[in-house]
């Protein structure tokens, strides 16, 4: 009696996990490190508020923020994993990062707390143009969003250029912060302020000193070394936040500035410590928009 062949139970065949064409990918950054990436990073997490603006800028997302990373408005829904200076490394853990991206001058130190971890990092930089665009590069490669990042990279530099023949200023010019303890430093052409000046050429007068003080790029500027310039005009940035008082009002109460011809003529301007201080990078089209417009209105 014939018998009916077994039909054998149908098996799903196995769907490959997605892959990009561009991984895996090699990359060296701000640190000269050179990173290989095997797959699209989807966990990152950002510990530095220029590293996050360049993520964002370019259409990519983090999981997880230095606590002074608040721009744009939409990273704040993500946690918190403490100061950009300290970041908590077990909150950072917690998140099982398949990246990290820190900025290069000022957070070099955690990169090999973060190889002991098995954690890959990026490090990115922007202490000039140059930096931030090779930045925004280094960040597309990374994370798939090439055509973003040139995008990203050509608006900046198109805004920036539509600026520059806008000012047309000869005169001496200063950057001036003040620390906690009062005492007063200029940024050189080679701080990322000092860089956003000298986008329209301005005449630094720090260009040439010996780095001194707390901030990277500054120079301490003595009522002896005040008495001895006089700039035409003075932008200040005054990152502590109300009510301490502004660098700008106090300029004409501190011995040696109190005579500077910007001051007495009022040619002096704040610049937003946001822009020109804390959170340095894809911004710098708008940090320089703010000199060309204070420079055309005095």
């Amino acid at each position: 009696e014939p018998t009916a062949t077994p039909i054998p139970e149908p098996t799903a065949t196995p769907i490959p996990e997605p892959t990009s064409a561009n991984y895996p990918v090699t990359i060296t950054d701000k640190l000269n490190q050179n990173i290989n990436i095997t797959n699209k990073p989807k966990k990152i997490v950002s510990i530095s508020p220029t590293a996050t603006e360049m993520i964002y800028k370019i259409g990519g997302e983090v999981i997880a923020r230095d606590r002074a990373s608040v721009y744009p408005l939409s990273v704040m829904k993500h946690p918190s994993i403490g100061s950009a200076y300290s970041p908590n490394m077990e909150l950072i853990v917690e998140q099982s990062p398949d990246l990290v991206v820190m900025e290069a001058l000022t957070q070099a130190r955690f990169v090999g707390e973060f190889q002991k971890l098995g954690i890959p990092t990026i490090a990115i930089r922007a202490e000039s143009l140059i930096d931030v665009t090779e930045s925004i590069n280094i960040l597309g490669s990374a994370l798939d969003l090439g055509e973003n990042s040139e995008k990203a990279i050509t608006e900046i530099n198109q805004k920036i250029d539509s600026l520059k023949s806008l000012v047309n200023y000869t005169e001496e010019i200063l950057i001036l912060i003040s620390d906690a303890d009062r005492n007063v430093y200029a940024a050189k052409p080679e701080s990322y302020a000092g860089a956003v000046a000298k986008l329209f050429n301005l005449n630094n007068g720090a260009e040439g000193m010996e780095d001194m003080g707390p901030y990277p790029g500054y120079t301490l500027w003595t009522a002896e070394k005040a008495a001895i310039s006089d700039p035409g005009f003075i932008f200040t940035i005054s990152p502590a936040p109300e009510p301490a008082p502004k660098l700008s009002t106090m300029l004409p109460m501190i011995p040696g500035f109190n005579r500077l011809t910007a001051v007495t003529t009022g040619n002096v301007a704040e610049l937003d410590p946001v822009l020109f201080m804390q959170a340095p990078g894809p911004r710098m089209a708008e940090a320089a928009e703010l000199i060309e417009s204070i420079l055309n209105e005095k």
